[in-house]
């Protein structure tokens, strides 16, 4: 597992990845200051009574209210928009690690669409929901990370690691991969949704995460858990 987390930091090194890298961290900039103006103005909104020192005691909470809204939305928001990015990011690490793969499964800019709105949705609200037990265990620190860290975990686990799988497998098939992996990606994801929670590793965490999983989907396939083949393709595909 680390071994491809580390591999995975290397390929920052590579020249196409880097040309992705920067405009994915201008892309995390963008999401992250959209995410911030939007909590705060619908923060703003419901805290406002038009009373003054109400308002005013209100005002100094608002702060840490965006804060900790804003880390806690920021995987799901901007692991979605990756899907902008991840075609190429992918095909770059392949060409370097992979070079006898061949094309990629082509996925049409509406199914991608749809998947990533799916899964920004999902996140958000799981996010939401598991809001009220995140500031009830705030006095338990180990607690409260260990289970913002499992559901994000599981969530940015089978996003990226079945986004990776259905660019070569087909819906059916990438499911059961990641079925029969599961483990090992929600471990994967784990580390990503820690990755994205720190300050400026977590602009270039996305391009980090679809390396990372791209190598592990590649290992777990190669060691033959791949499932049946795909019909009129080569056992490298």
């Amino acid at each position: 597992m680390l071994a491809h987390f580390f591999k995975a930091l290397l390929d920052l090194g590579d020249r196409r990845v880097r040309a992705i890298l920067w405009r994915c961290v201008g892309l995390s900039v963008l999401v992250l200051i959209a995410l911030g103006v939007g909590v705060y103005a619908g923060v703003a909104a419901l805290v406002a009574t038009e009373i003054g020192w109400i308002d005013t005691l209100a005002e100094l909470g608002i702060g840490f209210a965006v804060f900790v809204l804003v880390w806690v939305l920021f995987p799901a928001a901007v692991s979605a928009a990756l899907s902008l990015f991840l075609e190429p990011a992918a095909a770059a690490v392949e060409a370097r690690h992979y070079p006898g793969l061949g094309p990629a499964r082509a996925q049409p800019f509406r199914e991608v669409m749809a998947e990533a709105a799916r899964f920004a949705t999902l996140a958000i609200v799981c996010n939401i929901l598991a809001l009220p037990i995140y500031v009830a265990l705030t006095f338990l620190p180990p607690i409260n990370f260990f289970v913002f860290y499992s559901l994000n975990g599981y969530l940015l686990g089978r996003e990226y690691f079945g986004s990776v799988a259905l660019r070569r497998l087909e819906a059916k098939q990438a499911r059961e991969l990641w079925r029969a992996n599961r483990g090992r990606a929600f471990a994967a994801g784990v580390i990503v949704a820690f990755l994205l929670t720190v300050p400026l590793l977590n602009l270039a965490a996305p391009i980090v995460a679809v390396s990372f999983m791209l190598h592990l989907f590649q290992s777990v396939r190669q060691q033959g858990h791949q499932g049946p083949r795909m019909p009129g393709r080569s056992s490298q595909a």
